[in-house]
């Protein structure tokens, strides 16, 4: 008499001999795929997970590349199902090995066929369990593929990526994004490298999370960690940016927040930036400066030139060293424009604003100009000062223009 348990596990060899070979309709032979799920739980109980890791890859084949769904069903199921014995940071190389091969399936897949959502259920759940372990180096695959089909950088049919885009909501709650924003403010080198990959992966649910951080963040390093990581991203950003600045708000939540307008650089963006010229604070002019500097475009010499009545004396400096760099005319003129009328500054300033505007390389040979040089170097003179520096660096350009007294 033959001895049924013997042929059954013959069966079963038979069948996994032939599943590592790439005959995968063998998954459809009845009592495989209950088999096979005992045998990878087995292994898993003797730590075999070399042996595990050859026949989830074989699944992994026939779930990312079999032109039946049927069959790469079956295959997601299997994965999936075993995926439920990993649960503690032990399994980690295990837990890379499933997300690696169902991040290549999102990848892959075209269309959303019936039996997926038990699928996508699943994932959320490995997904959640590997977060509660802080795995994230192990999720990124995922994440990553999941982002890329909501932004259309993978194709896909409108039903897949609609369920793909709700499990990218449902796992990124705010209590997972507030937690990997802080952890990646206090972290350095590899791991926040590993935790940006993660933020960049959960926009634009991470985003908010981020600027709202970038608002309040008073440490520099840390402000341009999150800029960076920020506008690795930008999608989203301009709405949440602009709600956040349309109620008061310290000074330095307005400054951040002007640093990273800035940096969309995009000179259609001006008009949420002007306004704030009008803020008392120096340290906010000034950053909205930079910013219109930033954002660029055709008109952008005129509107830095247009903000000098608006901003502080002390910080008119500074927009004169932004001009400095600049080709335009017309910054020569109101630089000179602003010499003659240095007497209405304070002495400190005066001389402040004196040493930038012939610093700065704007002026040229002009009457105009040449006149206004020879009175500040008149008033130095009479200062009886031996190391006047306005009266110095006025005489030093007096002397590059030459056939001064024939000039218009």
């Amino acid at each position: 008499m033959y001895d049924n348990d013997k042929l059954n596990i013959l069966h079963f060899q038979h069948c996994l001999y032939d599943l590592g070979n790439g005959y995968f309709k063998v998954l459809e032979k009845r009592g495989f795929y209950s088999d096979l799920q005992n045998y990878l739980k087995r292994l898993f109980e003797l730590g075999h997970k070399r042996i595990i890791g050859n026949i989830l890859e074989r699944l992994g084949t026939c779930a990312v590349e079999h032109e039946n769904h049927r069959l790469r069903l079956i295959a997601l199921g299997l994965i999936t199902d075993f995926s439920n014995l990993l649960q503690t940071q032990k399994d980690q190389d295990l837990f890379r090995t499933v997300a690696i091969i169902l991040a290549k399936w999102l990848s892959e897949e075209r269309e959303f066929h019936p039996g997926y959502e038990k699928v996508f259920v699943k994932l959320r759940t490995i997904i959640i369990r590997m977060f509660s372990l802080q795995l994230w180096n192990q999720c990124i695959p995922l994440l990553t593929a999941s982002r890329d089909i909501i932004c259309g950088t993978v194709p896909g049919d409108i039903h897949f990526k609609n369920r793909v885009n709700k499990l990218h909501k449902d796992v990124a709650d705010q209590k997972t994004i507030d937690f990997l924003v802080q952890s990646f403010l206090g972290s350095h080198g590899s791991r926040q490298t590993e935790t940006c990959d993660i933020l960049k992966a959960f926009t634009p649910y991470s985003s908010e999370a981020m600027i709202h951080s970038l608002f309040k963040c008073n440490k520099k390093e840390k402000r341009l960690a999150l800029l960076e990581t920020i506008m690795q991203e930008p999608e989203g950003i301009l709405p949440i940016l602009v709600e956040k600045l349309k109620d008061k708000q310290p000074w330095y939540v307005v400054r951040n927040g002007m640093i990273l307008l800035g940096r969309l650089e995009d000179a259609d963006l001006y008009s949420f930036a002007h306004p704030f010229l009008c803020h008392p604070d120096s340290r906010v002019q000034c950053e909205v400066l930079d910013c219109i500097r930033a954002l660029g475009g055709e008109y952008m010499s005129d509107r830095l030139m247009a903000a000098f009545p608006i901003i502080n004396d002390d910080v008119k400096g500074h927009l004169i060293g932004l001009l400095g760099s600049l080709k335009d005319p017309k910054i020569a003129t109101m630089l000179v424009s602003m010499l003659e009328r240095r007497m209405s500054f304070s002495a400190k300033l005066r001389d402040q604003l004196v040493l930038a505007v012939c610093c700065s390389g704007q002026l040229h040979s002009s009457k105009r100009a040449v006149n206004v040089l020879k009175d500040i170097v008149n008033e130095g003179e009479q200062r009886g000062v031996d190391c006047e520096p306005t009266r110095e660096v006025a005489g030093k350009l007096l002397k590059k223009f030459k056939n001064a007294e024939s000039l218009p």
